[in-house]
């Protein structure tokens, strides 16, 4: 691919990286307000394969822009690239198309000065080149990610949680930090052998300030465990600063007090009683309402015949399902299970009893073939 005009100043290259190319989330940001179509000029988008690789060789892409006060911008990042080219009004699909190096720039350039509207760029000086990490819009609000780690940290503390693990993982759009509370011993299939809380933060402008609490639970002898959670959004960054802390510590306090009501649903689940003919017609109803695959009702069916007696056993009969079978049914289906077990965790009693009176209103086609006995009068009293 055409590198384009060969008296170009670019960052040189090491290993085959791009010199000042910026790791996926520094700490601070010069935040740049911009209108293009007034302060940027000369934008040119390179795209070619490193030389001495041939047709194989790494592939090379990022942005330069000059600015009228003499800095010049680049943008290596995948993010910060397709922000940039769609406030323009484009796809970056549609430049990566364009085979020319001139025709390719006319184009981004009629797009750039064609666009009034203010955008801030945030940009890291590292070894003499302005890196842009992203472009959004003047409504974004930053919240730094050990600002939140604070507030996540003091919460902790002031609640005498005991934190005995944290890991961090990033991606190019966003930064997952992860607390383990204390672990325990369990005995039992179903029992929680660990809770847990993720945060999950971007100062990209690309994901919402979210927690996650979750829980592992024990669903095999041979000791599988089966990992769940909620996601919990607490805010946007857009708005006042001081509105987007309130939601943050609102939404905090929420999501601590889900990581540890697992035990209060599974408590509520096990006094919800229920009988063999309650459980199938229950399943009917859980199977057309979540369009739940033939085989997945039958196998859920089948683990009914060990797992019965309340509503937690019904619960386990889907997560030993789900568990057992990732590589036969696939990871849609294995989500689906999980998300439909959690789900009837949750629901109250009453609820429960309403699904299995309504499950002569279903389709017998819809859920699999499983058969709705009748319940007797003893049973219904049970």
């Amino acid at each position: 691919m055409d590198k384009g005009s060969g008296n170009m100043e670019i960052p040189v290259e090491h290993d085959g990286q791009l010199e000042g190319n910026p790791t996926s989330h520094p700490s601070e940001f010069v935040d740049l307000k911009v209108s293009p179509s007034v302060d940027l000029k000369n934008a040119q988008f390179f795209r070619y394969r490193k030389s001495g690789y041939g047709r194989t060789g790494k592939l090379v892409e990022y942005i330069q822009i000059e600015h009228n006060d003499g800095k010049r911008i680049y943008l290596f990042d995948v993010v910060s690239k397709n922000q940039f080219v769609s406030r323009l009004g484009l796809k970056i699909s549609e430049i990566r198309g364009i085979y020319d190096y001139n025709e390719r720039n006319q184009v981004l350039n009629t797009a750039l000065n064609g666009r009034a509207e203010p955008v801030l760029m945030r940009l890291v000086k590292s070894n003499g080149y302005w890196n842009c990490y992203a472009v959004v819009t003047e409504k974004f609000t930053e919240v730094k990610y050990s600002e939140l780690y604070r507030i996540v940290e003091n919460e902790l503390n002031r609640m005498a949680i005991n934190v005995v693990e944290t890991s961090e993982f990033r991606t190019p759009r966003r930064v997952w930090k992860t607390y383990v509370f204390e672990k325990r011993a369990v005995n039992k299939v179903g029992e929680v052998i660990q809770a847990g809380l993720r945060v999950v933060n971007s100062i990209k402008g690309t994901s919402s300030i979210c927690f996650y609490p979750y829980w592992l639970r024990l669903v095999c002898t041979n000791g599988m465990t089966s990992s769940k959670g909620i996601w919990k959004q607490a805010t946007t960054h857009k708005g006042q600063k001081a509105d987007i802390m309130e939601s943050v510590h609102q939404t905090l306090k929420e999501s601590i007090d889900e990581a540890f009501g697992i035990e209060k649903l599974i408590e509520q689940a096990l006094q919800v009683k229920l009988s063999d003919t309650e459980a199938m017609r229950l399943l009917k109803f859980v199977a057309y309402r979540k369009n739940l695959s033939q085989r997945a009702t039958r196998l859920i069916q089948q683990r009914l015949s060990v797992d019965k007696g309340n509503m937690w056993n019904f619960v386990n009969a889907i997560t030993y399902v789900s568990s057992h079978n990732a590589d036969k049914m696939g990871q849609p289906v294995i989500l689906s299970l999980e998300q439909t077990a959690h789900g009837l965790l949750r629901e109250k009693e009453d609820s429960i009893r309403r699904m299995i009176a309504d499950a002569d209103k279903l389709e017998l086609a819809k859920m699999g073939g499983v058969e709705t006995p009748s319940i007797n009068a003893q049973e219904a009293g049970a």
